[in-house]
């Protein structure tokens, strides 16, 4: 992500993950501490923890099956959620276990 694209490129390629999964291949998202999330969160490198798991949440949810992070504790927690509510939606609203 982010090589020679501005912010709305980069939204728009988080945005079309699904359409790439359809291709077949796994999809990696590699957008930690990215440019565009400090643009939108108008913070410096060190304080874009809720961007990076806002991105790592919707990027998985679109597709992305491999997401490269710094946080990875705070991602694998976010991601968790992520797969519960996924699990259970596919379940109709039963979990077991």
């Amino acid at each position: 992500m982010e090589h020679s694209q501005d912010l709305n490129e980069n939204i728009e390629l988080i945005y079309k993950l699904s359409e790439l999964k359809k291709l077949g291949y796994p999809i990696l998202i590699a957008a930690s501490r990215k440019r565009f999330v400090g643009e939108i969160l108008d913070a410096p490198v060190n304080e874009r923890l809720e961007g990076n798991l806002a991105v790592s949440v919707i990027s998985a949810r679109e597709g992305a099956q491999i997401i490269r992070v710094h946080e990875v504790k705070e991602t694998v927690k976010a991601l968790k959620i992520v797969n519960y509510i996924k699990k259970l939606n596919r379940n109709k609203g039963e979990i077991h276990g």
